[in-house]
């Protein structure tokens, strides 16, 4: 993959944006599959990720390809919705420690970003 593909330009961009997107192109390119979308969007399980398609509460478009199986999302639309996460009071306080599987998973997101 090209290490130098930028974050598209909306004016709103920040520098935690394009840390994101460039940890997401450089692993997915500029498509995420279904395969990885569970995980980078903090989802604990594939099912989960699969009932939150169905209600609707996806929080990044999607979209689907004809002749490919499965849902996709732009790494732009991802990378700009965790640098928000990351922005906001999503987080934790450093005081506050998230426990378990959702604190890898949160961990391993955020160490990429």
């Amino acid at each position: 993959m090209p290490s130098h593909a930028r974050l598209p330009s909306t004016g709103q961009g920040t520098p935690a944006d394009q840390q994101a997107f460039d940890a997401l192109f450089d692993r997915f390119g500029p498509l995420l599959p279904c395969t990885a979308l569970p995980r980078v969007l903090g989802y604990p399980t594939p099912s989960a990720f699969r009932q939150a398609v169905a209600r609707g509460t996806v929080p990044v478009p999607i979209f689907k390809i004809p002749t490919r199986r499965g849902w996709f999302a732009l790494a732009s639309d991802v990378a700009t919705w965790l640098a928000a996460c990351k922005s906001s009071n999503y987080l934790l306080e450093p005081t506050h420690q998230a426990s378990g599987k959702a604190a890898g998973i949160a961990g391993s997101l955020m160490g990429q970003i």
